[in-house]
């Protein structure tokens, strides 16, 4: 099972389609930056199908690594932010638990819906969202997952603040990125996801398997 989350009028066939929210307009942008943004950040058009495929390829076993950390039970809530091709959701729906869809990218987002669809059985709402406006209620979410995107987001403090809105009491976060992307030093992020209301339980750095993908760091907090 694949719905809409969450729900609102305007629908282009499966998906409802408005414009990402939060980043730079294109005309401001280098032709580089463009491709990376068409590619990665917010993919569209035959650009974005080739990121998503990469993605989907060199991120997999992060993503899957992402969701262990957190290891979510059946029945749980779980968000996953910038979800890209839909690997991680795969994974978290594969434990039996709710699972919440988002990115800003609509080609992204029907990737994630072909991979759910294959698998029928699992409870997945997708849907257009940021870290920063999940669209869920306060105290509302068990787990939320990010992988390879908190340097799109606008502001890491803004991203926390919306996690720890919606996380429940004891909820957990994993954010996990490539090193080279993080837009902090380490030992600042773990300070300022402490100083935002959460006790880290884990932090550090994993090497992927594939050779498609670069050293990750990952982190576990729970929201006190």
């Amino acid at each position: 099972m694949c719905n809409l989350w969450p729900p609102r009028p305007a629908t282009s066939g499966d998906l409802m389609v408005e414009p990402a929210l939060g980043f730079t307009h294109e005309g401001a942008m280098t032709f580089a930056d463009r491709m990376f943004r068409r590619m990665f950040a917010t993919p569209s058009g035959l650009l974005g199908h080739l990121g998503g495929a990469l993605m989907a390829r060199g991120n997999e076993a992060t993503e899957r690594r992402a969701v262990e950390l957190a290891a979510p039970c059946v029945g749980d809530r779980v968000v996953v932010v910038g979800c890209g091709p839909g690997v991680g959701v795969s994974a978290a729906a594969e434990c039996g638990a709710r699972v919440v869809a988002l990115d800003p990218s609509e080609p992204m987002l029907r990737a994630t819906l072909r991979r759910i669809k294959a698998h029928p059985g699992r409870q997945v709402l997708c849907g257009f969202g940021t870290a920063e406006e999940t669209g869920a209620e306060d105290d509302s979410v068990d787990v939320i997952v990010s992988v390879n995107n908190i340097h799109l987001w606008s502001t890491v403090g803004r991203g926390l603040a919306e996690a720890r809105r919606v996380l429940r009491a004891d909820g957990q976060l994993v954010i996990s990125s490539h090193v080279r992307a993080l837009p902090l030093p380490a030992r600042s992020l773990i300070g300022t996801v402490k100083e935002a209301g959460f006790t880290v339980r884990h932090a550090g750095e994993w090497d992927p398997p594939s050779i498609m993908a670069g050293r990750a760091f990952q982190m576990l907090a729970d929201r006190r």
